[in-house]
């Protein structure tokens, strides 16, 4: 499984990718939103973990124009924890939503858990009457 990783708190990345590569989770990492542009060119993720505030725009930008041409989940992670911060990342095409301070045993829990719902049913959709 591979996944990217875009947070802008070089500590906090390294933390988290150091555990996240102890799981068997292989991280590419990207600070800002043009690094992360720049990295996922050609590339396919089994999750997407984006913080909403980086140094050049926001998260949510980068959900919404990846929305219509990315398959790949998305997974907030963010220190912003209010309502409209939740609902707006959801309405960028979010399928999950983590805020700060976190426990990474839950952020693993929940990547693995995008990973396998979408690549078990990637885009359908069930109509039950």
């Amino acid at each position: 499984m591979i996944i990217l990783l875009v947070e802008d708190d070089a500590i906090l990345a390294q933390q988290a990718i150091t555990f996240l590569e102890n799981e068997g989770i292989e991280v590419d990492y990207a600070r800002s939103l043009a690094q992360a542009k720049g990295i996922c060119v050609g590339q396919h993720y089994d999750a997407i973990i984006l913080d909403i505030n980086l140094p050049d725009g926001t998260g949510l930008s980068l959900a919404q124009q990846w929305r219509d041409t990315n398959t790949a989940p998305i997974l907030f992670l963010t220190a912003r924890s209010a309502l409209e911060d939740k609902l707006a990342a959801f309405a960028a095409g979010a399928l999950d939503y983590l805020t700060k301070p976190f426990a990474l045993e839950e952020l693993v829990i929940r990547i693995k858990l995008l990973a396998k719902n979408i690549a078990v049913k990637p885009h359908t959709l069930i109509l039950i009457p």
